[in-house]
């Protein structure tokens, strides 16, 4: 049994539990605006969906963490604390092109 169903604050590490890649992970490049970025993981975590994001290369990579503590300090208010779980995936791009990318999986916990 998956270690993330009985603990759910724990990010899930098998591919068969979660894919590399879901259509809902947002994508962090080095031109994203983190205030933008932040306002989307706030939203999500608002509606109580899952947040995760992926980020090739070490500028979107900052933008990533800079992103979740902006996205922390909106959602303070609310009563929502963020913690995140980085883990290195490969994901196909193109032409079945494959790339390291980290993926950051955003978990909040309600205070």
């Amino acid at each position: 049994m998956c270690a993330a169903l009985l603990r759910p604050w724990l990010p899930c590490c098998h591919a068969r539990c979660l894919p590399a890649r879901q259509d809902t992970d947002l994508t962090v490049k080095p031109t994203s605006d983190p205030k933008k970025v932040a306002g989307a993981i706030a939203g999500r975590v608002r509606d109580h969906e899952r947040v995760s994001l992926v980020a090739y290369g070490a500028e979107a990579v900052f933008y990533v963490i800079k992103s979740i503590c902006f996205a922390r300090r909106y959602l303070l208010a609310d009563g929502f604390d963020l913690v995140f779980a980085p883990r290195f995936v490969t994901l196909e791009v193109k032409d079945g092109e494959q790339r390291q990318a980290l993926k950051f999986t955003v978990l909040a916990n309600q205070m």
